[in-house]
């Protein structure tokens, strides 16, 4: 058998109509996480402080399943509000290995 290397990411599919995404703390670089809302709704997710290491961390809003256009990548910013276009959104958590993650809240909510 072949010995293979995990992929860095991690999938959480999302589903609750509202919540929060808090600093990933796993051994990953990377961490996607893809809120569903019901078909025909959108997603809306606020970042009420972003606060990381420019240039060794970022997080991506991605504008549907994950690789979808995105907002740009993000490390600092104050009430930052998004919306997607469809019923899903994805949040991309990324850091460089060897550098400890900072913490984040991310709050989102799909309307009814």
């Amino acid at each position: 058998a072949m010995n293979r290397t995990p992929p860095s990411k991690i999938l959480k599919r999302v589903k609750h109509l509202s919540g929060r995404i808090s600093t990933y703390e796993g051994p990953k670089t990377d961490c996607i996480w893809t809120i569903l809302a019901k078909p025909g709704s959108r997603v809306f997710v606020a970042i009420p402080y972003l606060n990381l290491a420019c240039g060794k961390e970022y997080v991506e809003v991605q504008d549907g399943l994950p690789g979808a256009g995105n907002y740009g990548k993000l490390c600092s910013g104050i009430g930052l509000t998004y919306q997607s276009s469809s019923n899903a959104l994805s949040i991309k958590y990324s850091r460089t290995a060897g550098h400890s993650a900072s913490s984040f809240d991310i709050y989102y909510y799909g309307d009814s």
